[in-house]
């Protein structure tokens, strides 16, 4: 569906914490609403990353679902959360 985009990041230790995770999330989630006329975009991360959770909240994105056990890193399984925002929301 090329109305829907999926978002994701990684930021380097020494730069957590200073903004720039949630400066340069709220730019892209602009781009894709009012530049590229995205109707929904969504974001997963692992239930345990509570830097993330926070980061997507503070964006506006809401917590749609609970995947549990839905993928393996490192060798270990999982449980994600989705979130997702709507043009509507943004």
């Amino acid at each position: 569906d090329d109305s829907q985009a999926e978002v994701g990041f990684t930021l380097m230790a020494e730069h957590r914490r200073q903004g720039y995770g949630q400066e340069a999330l709220a730019g892209l989630l602009r781009h894709l609403f009012l530049d590229r006329g995205m109707r929904r975009v969504t974001a997963t991360t692992d239930e345990r990353n509570e830097r993330a959770v926070t980061l997507l909240r503070a964006v506006g994105m809401r917590q749609e679902a609970l995947l549990r056990e839905s993928s393996f890193w490192k060798g270990e399984l999982c449980s994600e959360y989705l979130f997702a925002m709507l043009a509507s929301e943004f």
